[in-house]
């Protein structure tokens, strides 16, 4: 897979909320924040949580990323043809 071996739970936030600090930064009046403007507004968001809920958004996030890397890939390779899924499995060429 392409994501990195270890995911931290900042890392897989920022990723999963990137679009909705975007959206936000537009509807406060930067119509074209830029990516430094959109890492602050996500650092700002993410040191405001408690521990706590660090540990469990971080953790859904991961898995909300995984699942769309995954996804991506499986999507690609059929794409491609190569007759196999990301997990190996052999494909018939019928949409999953």
């Amino acid at each position: 897979m392409a994501y990195p071996k270890k995911l931290s739970a900042y890392m897989a936030y920022s990723t999963a909320h990137r679009e909705d600090a975007k959206a936000a930064l537009i509807a406060s009046g930067n119509e074209k924040p830029s990516m430094g403007d959109v890492a602050k507004h996500i650092s700002a968001k993410w040191n405001a949580l408690s521990d706590e809920e660090k540990a469990v958004r971080g953790a859904s996030d991961i898995v909300l990323v995984v699942r769309v890397v995954f996804s991506f890939e499986i999507a690609r390779d059929i794409a491609r043809g190569d007759g196999k899924t990301a997990s190996g499995a052999a494909t018939d060429g019928a949409h999953v």
